[in-house]
């Protein structure tokens, strides 16, 4: 029988995958306000659990997954009217925090109350058994369900650190408060490019190298974090500090710059927290050659 965690984290990598990889900019804007693009988010919010359970699929699984999709439904729906209500105390960070804890929420939820006995289709034992007899690589690593469990968090971690950590970065700097003048114009541009995750005038710069810094920064802290090399961590911040040292001279720069690293670095040193004590507590080993990379 498949443990619920398993089950547990595949619909949460499911849910980063639908949320922030297959819903484009362009998706999560215009569902605001066209249901058709919001009906068109929720298609893969089914399909992709959907294609990635596919192994033990079961009239119980497919409950879960309606479940989970129209509780999705309808926690987008809230938070697009909320928005347009623009409330004082519900920012776009704090709505952006709330909506995605309701999310993994509902899905520990309803994995837990509905789940019942769970087991691999016999298809899918001999479609694994075919692949591991061409690819002998395959074959040789025998991963069990812990591997799989410990590997699928992992890959939720990546995803997290590079697209949603980075919408946290840009939602806390969007209330931001910077006052520009004139002679300040050229100053806050290269703000703009060096600071994590800046995207105030995305419209204009399309391509905003410092949003990839960030991405790259908050990957790399997490590797380190995962393979323990915590002392790595303060060469990454120093050596940032270091190319940008001439822009300090702007108090402007030096907080937004200092919020906007804050940031980053705190999130990817919390995920990578997370998935270290879950690894203590599974009492993992890692033994098989994915993880060893590490």
């Amino acid at each position: 029988m498949i443990e619920k965690k398993l089950l547990i984290a595949l619909f949460i990598l499911s849910h980063l995958l639908s949320d922030f990889i297959f819903q484009t900019d362009d998706i999560a804007n215009k569902k605001r306000e066209d249901s058709n693009f919001l009906i068109k988010h929720i298609f893969w919010v089914f399909i992709i659990p959907f294609l990635l359970t596919i192994q033990y699929i079961s009239w119980n699984l497919i409950l879960i997954e309606v479940v989970i999709t129209v509780m999705h439904l309808i926690i987008d729906w809230a938070k697009i009217r909320l928005e347009k209500k623009n409330i004082e105390f519900l920012n776009q960070y704090r709505l952006f925090l709330i909506d995605q804890l309701l999310h993994i929420l509902i899905i520990i939820l309803t994995v837990d109350f509905i789940l019942k006995e769970i087991f691999v289709r016999e298809w899918a034992l001999k479609i694994s058994a075919f692949i591991g007899a061409k690819f002998s690589l395959l074959s040789h690593l025998s991963l069990t369900e812990q591997d799989w469990y410990i590997t699928i968090l992992i890959i939720s971690a990546y995803i997290f650190v590079w697209t949603p950590a980075s919408l946290m970065v840009d939602k806390t700097l969007i209330n931001f408060k910077a006052i520009k003048s004139e002679e300040e114009e050229n100053e806050f541009d290269s703000v703009k490019n060096c600071s994590l995750d800046s995207q105030l005038e995305e419209d204009i710069i399309p391509a905003n190298p410092g949003e990839l810094i960030g991405k790259l920064e908050r990957i790399m802290l997490l590797s380190l974090f995962l393979s323990k090399s915590f002392g790595a961590i303060s060469i990454i911040f120093a050596a940032k500090s270091i190319a940008r040292f001439n822009n300090f001279k702007s108090k402007d720069f030096v907080d937004y710059y200092i919020v906007g690293t804050f940031v980053s670095l705190l999130t990817a040193i919390c995920i990578g927290m997370i998935i270290n004590y879950i690894i203590y507590l599974e009492d993992y080993t890692g033994d098989f050659l994915f993880y060893n990379i590490f």
